[in-house]
């Protein structure tokens, strides 16, 4: 019998709170680029304590050249407390912030400042695609996707980071965007980790809103089966469980099992908490899955 080999990849997704100044706003403390740069960099540090082993860290809400946030590149800020080892791969998608939603409008409007997702990796993504997702059609606010791809013993991997809208409509047309694109873009052997933040409940409150039930119908529409990773009943927010990660196997004869965990994080540093997930892929083929009578394979097969 062939030895056990294993392939592991592992990603982390958290919405840093309005470009690491959100704390400040909600106690009404006066914002310093000081102040702004330790939650930056307690952000960093917090995610070395708690989750050095990841190799890719797919960031929402980031600011650059934001008046919010002093000019800064919040984003490099915590890449630099990072280490060395995450200089390589950085990659981003920042959107116009000249028409985000009151109150936050007079925060940030400069006209030159932008705001957006980022992924950092541990190693080159040799494909980057950056994806408009839509604008609101009242205050026209962008909302985007980066997706990145890897490569790691043999396997291939798009991991994407995205920030949704709020209201029912924005989502759907976001979504609609973004499985279109894994559509006609992502080839069918690839793994495909869907994560951020959804702003959508795994117990949905807000009636206007897409449902759970809604976005899960959504994803497949790729024609890929989306599994949520969890973990399940778990806040990430304040109010509930908004951010997700999504994983979708490619067609590849290979066993894959993983682990998820909710990564708290001190309020002060953030009002999301972060999801950390590693794949582990038996790079021993197995038999191939049974399939349906349309031909679509079973997913739990390889669960």
């Amino acid at each position: 019998m062939a030895a056990t080999t294993d392939t592991t990849f592992s990603v982390m997704t958290l919405n840093i709170w309005r470009g690491g100044t959100g704390y400040l706003r909600e106690t009404k403390q006066e914002a310093t680029v000081t102040k702004v740069t330790a939650v930056l960099r307690g952000i960093a540090t917090h995610i070395l304590q708690n989750a050095r082993e990841i190799e890719v860290l797919a960031l929402q809400e980031v600011d650059r050249n934001l008046r919010r946030s002093f000019g800064l590149y919040t984003d490099r800020e915590i890449l630099g407390r990072l280490g060395g080892e995450w200089q390589v791969g950085q990659v981003g998608w920042f959107s116009n912030a000249c028409n985000i939603d009151p109150p936050y409008r007079e925060d940030i409007e400069d006209g030159h400042g932008k705001y957006g997702n980022t992924i950092f990796s541990k190693f080159n993504a040799p494909i980057v695609e950056r994806l408009k997702l839509g604008r609101h059609e009242t205050n026209q606010e962008e909302r985007s996707a980066v997706c990145a791809q890897f490569q790691k013993k043999g396997h291939t991997f798009w991991v994407i980071s995205l920030h949704l809208g709020l209201t029912r409509q924005d989502q759907m047309k976001q979504l609609t965007a973004l499985v279109a694109f894994i559509s006609e873009k992502v080839d069918r052997a690839a793994h495909v980790i869907l994560c951020g933040d959804f702003n959508i409940y795994e117990t949905q409150r807000e009636g206007n809103l897409l449902s759970y039930p809604e976005l899960k119908t959504m994803l497949d529409l790729s024609q890929r089966s989306f599994k949520d990773l969890g973990p399940s009943g778990q806040n990430t927010h304040l109010l509930g469980k908004i951010d997700y990660v999504f994983f979708s196997q490619g067609h590849t004869p290979h066993r894959i099992q993983h682990t998820a965990e909710v990564v708290q994080f001190p309020r002060n540093l953030s009002d999301h908490h972060a999801i950390k997930v590693t794949l582990k892929i038996d790079d021993n083929p197995c038999p191939p899955a049974p399939r349906d009578e349309n031909g679509a394979e079973n997913q739990a097969f390889r669960a």
